[in-house]
């Protein structure tokens, strides 16, 4: 193991996997400036609502589901989007997660800003297939990987593998943090917005997502309110304060919901346009999540045990 490699902090996962979702959206604002419940079989009813509040709450509580989460932004003055695709599974009770991110656009904006400087960005940098982060949670253990970070681990390992009870009892963590951190395959995350909705309302009309019947909602969200409701419950009062200032131009983003009868969210849409100071073109931006098998068993196997270190063997 290379020197000045550190043991993982799980305060520190634990904020940054909070900020994530509100990441996803204000990365495009930051790179503007600088150029138990239901399980969901959707037969009930279509709901009327004048709120989405209630949808947001009855997805967090829901114990187990799919999804599929897409994200890509288009800036003046890059040649290829910023892209993302992510897929996966969680079981809340049974505490067992997954999710696969491929992230191979970074390998292509790596080659591009190392030849705008001049230089040549490093290999595994700009190799897509060392892009593709994994995530497995089983029980308190979790298992990590992304293949670019391979060269940092000790030889034939692949994985990382963190003891959450372990860490939790060294770090000082508390229950709450444990099961916070449980959630990092947890798109749910996201739909923390629909509770800073600012304006009316409209219901759409009625559509079928993957063979459920939902009523499609149109709405707007408050991201300065959302930003401060992440800033609260992330405990990162600083950074997102930072983010506000920068992403002050933002001040509404139009989403799209699609409610299945259980007032279960079956797909989220987030998608806008803004000016980039300086550049005659605007920058692009969208979001869109799928959410499906609702109280499905989730099963994750844990990798061959050869292939993982222990995060807490390897050396500072």
């Amino acid at each position: 193991m290379t020197a000045g490699v550190r043991k993982p902090t799980l305060p520190v996962m634990v904020r940054l996997r909070r900020l994530l979702p509100v990441a996803l959206i204000a990365l495009a604002a930051l790179l503007a400036a600088g150029c138990g419940g239901s399980q969901g079989s959707g037969s009930a009813a279509l709901p009327v609502l004048d709120d989405l509040t209630p949808v947001a709450n009855a997805t967090d509580e829901a114990s187990s589901a799919r999804f599929d989460l897409t994200f890509s932004m288009e800036m003046p003055g890059f040649e290829s989007p910023f892209a993302f695709t992510a897929n996966g599974a969680f079981d809340t009770p049974a505490r067992k997660a997954e999710m696969t991110m491929d992230l191979g656009s970074f390998a292509k904006l790596m080659g591009g800003m190392a030849g705008a400087l001049g230089g040549k960005a490093p290999a595994e940098l700009t190799d897509p297939s060392k892009w593709k982060l994994e995530m497995r949670l089983d029980g308190t253990v979790a298992y990590m990987r992304m293949p670019f970070l391979t060269s940092q681990l000790p030889a034939g390992k692949e994985w990382v593998q963190i003891d959450l009870t372990k860490a939790a009892a060294l770090q000082g963590v508390n229950l709450g943090d444990i099961q916070s951190f449980a959630k990092g395959s947890d798109p749910r995350e996201t739909l923390d917005y629909l509770r800073s909705i600012s304006g009316k309302l409209t219901r759409i009309g009625t559509e079928d997502v993957r063979g459920v019947p939902t009523a499609h909602y149109f709405a707007a969200v408050d991201w300065q309110k959302a930003l401060a409701r992440a800033a609260k419950e992330s405990g990162q009062q600083g950074f997102l304060s930072q983010l506000q200032s920068v992403s002050s131009g933002v001040q509404s983003i139009p989403v799209d919901v699609w409610v299945d009868g259980d007032n279960l969210v079956r797909r989220m849409n987030m998608s806008f346009v803004y000016g980039v100071p300086g550049q005659a073109q605007h920058a692009k931006a969208e979001m869109d999540m799928e959410l499906f098998d609702y109280g499905n068993p989730v099963a994750v196997e844990a990798p061959d045990p050869a292939d993982v270190v222990d995060a807490f063997a390897l050396k500072r």
